[in-house]
């Protein structure tokens, strides 16, 4: 997107505008449909295919801002070498726009790790449940019980937290070089 011409540009940054302004509400029957006719409806793939996929245009424009901020004698170097675009993109750009793949990633896991409607739309069997459905069910077991549930809590943020960690050095890069 970032090398398409200018007012091309600007047709897929309005069109990413206009596809997050539309509520998450409204695919819900759309997916449902979609996930019980491929066959993926209460398994595990209902919640890992969309996760993969990248279904937020907010991430979309990350990187086109990202990859926008690459000079482009970069590219042109590159292709004059004989780059060809996925060459360009793998080993030149994508590089360069690790923090931002880095967040992209980070934004993602701890956005669908915390999903609590999908699991609940897409997801019959307990077997599949997440720890944020896990967490509802063990509120309704027994209000009280305020010390466990906080315990639960704590233990499903260690993974996001733990992941951050991990990920925090990556984000520093390349401002140390």
């Amino acid at each position: 997107m970032s090398q398409l011409p200018r007012p091309s540009q600007n047709k897929w940054v309005i069109l990413s505008l206009i596809i997050l302004m539309i509520p998450g509400i409204s695919l819900w029957s759309t997916r449902f449909i979609l996930y019980k006719t491929i066959g993926i409806y209460n398994s595990i793939w209902a919640l890992v295919i969309p996760s993969i996929m990248g279904t937020n245009p907010f991430f979309v424009l990350m990187f086109y801002r990202a990859f926008r901020r690459i000079p482009q004698e970069v590219y042109d170097t590159a292709r004059l070498d004989g780059a060809d675009v996925l060459q360009i993109w793998g080993k030149i750009a994508l590089p360069i726009a690790r923090p931002t793949a880095i967040g992209v990633i980070l934004l993602s896991f701890i956005h669908y790790w915390g999903d609590f409607l999908s699991p609940l739309l897409y997801i019959r069997t307990e077997r599949y449940y997440t720890l944020s459905i896990a967490l509802q069910l063990l509120q309704q077991m027994g209000r009280s019980d305020w010390p466990l549930l906080m315990a639960a809590a704590v233990t499903s943020l260690i993974i996001p937290l733990v992941l951050y960690l991990i990920l925090q050095p990556f984000f520093m890069a390349n401002e140390k070089k």
